[in-house]
């Protein structure tokens, strides 16, 4: 049984064609604003607690989804959409959605990009790629199927998406979710 979705986004958060634009990034940005709070927050040791204090990246990624998801909602994104987001929420670390054998190449910095499944449209399924100096790639699945053919290693083999129900078009901004937590945690991105 299909839960409702949470995450329609509100009436007033068009898309503009015209200026590559949404409504709501302002609000989404203060929300992202405030996931790198926390997280800044929890890095800290807790002495009281006796825990390390830090928040495990899959924490960070269900904050980050929580942030994103109101804003694109539950719909298909489309490459300009991520590139509207993802630029905003990243910017200088991402560098783009593309389709798959159109991956930006690797240029010796840390950074993250998205690329689908297939080689052009309509495209099929957005994953996320982290890339750092003198590791192998790290690929996002939301599926978790590991790297699905691409080089590198995959995240862990557990779904955050399931393939039907109200979330089953969410992976682009899973992927924008998942690029913010490799930003803040870089390898440790596997985690999730």
């Amino acid at each position: 049984m299909d839960r409702e979705d949470p995450y329609e986004p509100p009436e007033d958060n068009p898309y503009d064609p015209t200026t590559n634009t949404y409504s709501q990034l302002p609000r989404l940005n203060e929300e992202i604003r405030l996931v790198r709070k926390d997280i800044q927050k929890t890095k800290k040791p807790n002495r009281l607690k006796g825990g390390t204090g830090q928040m495990d990246p899959e924490t960070a990624y269900d904050g980050f989804v929580d942030a994103i998801l109101p804003s694109t909602g539950k719909k298909e994104t489309t490459q300009e959409q991520l590139d509207t987001y993802g630029h905003a929420l990243m910017p200088g670390f991402y560098r783009g959605a593309h389709a798959r054998g159109k991956e930006p190449p690797d240029d010796g910095t840390a950074h993250f990009f998205i690329v689908n499944g297939m080689t052009g449209p309509p495209g099929d399924h957005w994953h996320g790629v982290y890339r750092e100096p003198g590791k192998p790639d790290l690929v996002y699945d939301s599926y978790g199927r590991g790297t699905r053919g691409f080089e590198g290693r995959g995240t862990e083999r557990d779904a955050e998406q399931s393939k039907s129900g109200w979330d089953k078009d969410t992976c682009g901004p899973r992927c924008l979710a998942w690029g913010l937590v490799a930003r803040h945690y870089g390898q440790r991105a596997h985690e999730v």
